[in-house]
């Protein structure tokens, strides 16, 4: 596939955010830590199985973003907004 569109990258960033989140506030009440590493990876590979996202192709569209940073920072707006809808969505 190559490197994910603004919009496919946004949508997974929100995700992998609010999965990191999740396991933060987890370790709290279930005793998983953050750094328990296969959780981390089977949660994440759950986010990449959503968006029909190949990790190779995440990590290569996140070093792109990275150098062309101008063009994530169009998109940091958009990033927020859908991050805050998810979570009142969670929060329902």
């Amino acid at each position: 596939m190559g490197t994910l569109s603004e919009k496919e990258m946004v949508d997974v960033l929100v995700d992998i955010n609010l999965t990191e989140a999740s396991l933060k506030i987890g370790s709290d009440t279930t005793g998983i830590r953050i750094t328990d590493t296969t959780n981390m990876r089977i949660r994440f590979a759950e986010v990449f199985r959503k968006h029909d996202v190949d990790p190779d192709d995440f990590n290569t569209s996140l070093s792109y973003y990275l150098e062309h940073i101008d063009d994530l920072d169009k998109n940091k707006f958009r990033y927020k907004q859908k991050k805050k809808k998810k979570e009142a969505k969670k929060k329902q």
